[in-house]
């Protein structure tokens, strides 16, 4: 596995002084336009006669817990490099518009999301227990009030 870790980081690292050094990009999207010209010609590769290539990077690929790594690895790092990026003063002058936006923004999803649950769940409460599961409807009705 951290083998495959310093495999990556090699490859970026790669990928961005190919992108620094001869296309031009920002840094995130020339990353991200390198490795989709790298992930080509590996499937170039594999069409014109290296046939076990594909299947050996899928199976490399295929090791990695990719919600652990997002999740437990790489959000922080993501986070605080999205900060690093933020102009203070711009923020600063948009901040009643940002706030609001934030708080209302919160408060609706809330609103619909506590809704749509509450709806839901009373109609498949509904049709579980009175046409699947009829016997225990009114004990069922006591204890949730469905």
């Amino acid at each position: 596995m951290l083998e495959l870790v310093a495999a990556f980081i090699c490859l970026t690292t790669l990928l961005t002084y190919v992108n620094f050094r001869f296309i031009g990009l920002p840094p995130t999207i020339g990353v991200m336009v390198t490795a989709l010209m790298f992930s080509l010609l590996l499937q170039g590769l594999s069409f014109i006669g290296y046939p076990g290539l594909e299947e050996r990077v899928q199976q490399l690929i295929g090791q990695i817990d990719f919600g652990d790594l997002l999740m437990n690895w790489m959000l922080s790092f993501l986070l605080f490099a999205g900060a690093l990026h933020v102009n203070l003063n711009d923020l600063r002058s948009h901040r009643w518009p940002i706030g609001l936006l934030a708080t209302f923004g919160v408060l609706i999803a809330t609103a619909v999301i506590g809704s749509l649950a509450y709806y839901i769940f009373a109609l498949v409460c509904a049709v579980v227990f009175r046409w699947l599961w009829p016997w225990p409807c009114r004990w069922v009705r006591s204890v949730t009030c469905c």
